[in-house]
């Protein structure tokens, strides 16, 4: 199976009328992290659109429409 070469990720908070890009790394194993924010946008369904493509040159674009719903966080429970 061919590697993956790249990956590419859109958020949007208003049904995909509007696009934001998302920061992706690529760590040295190969994985991939996407670290975003959405600020005051609770209760707000999230929209995902991905591009992937891979070292044999094979490509996906897939879309989400109301992927997840966003919901409030204390966040003083996250850091320790």
């Amino acid at each position: 199976m061919p590697a993956i070469a790249g990956l590419k990720l859109w958020k949007s908070t208003n049904g995909g009328k509007t696009w934001e890009a998302v920061n992706v790394k690529r760590d040295r194993a190969g994985s991939y992290l996407a670290t975003t924010s959405y600020g005051h946008a609770t209760g707000k369904k999230v929209s995902l659109k991905v591009e992937a493509w891979d070292t044999a040159g094979n490509r996906l674009e897939q879309t989400t429409l109301g992927a997840f719903t966003l919901r409030t966080t204390n966040h003083r429970n996250l850091t320790r």
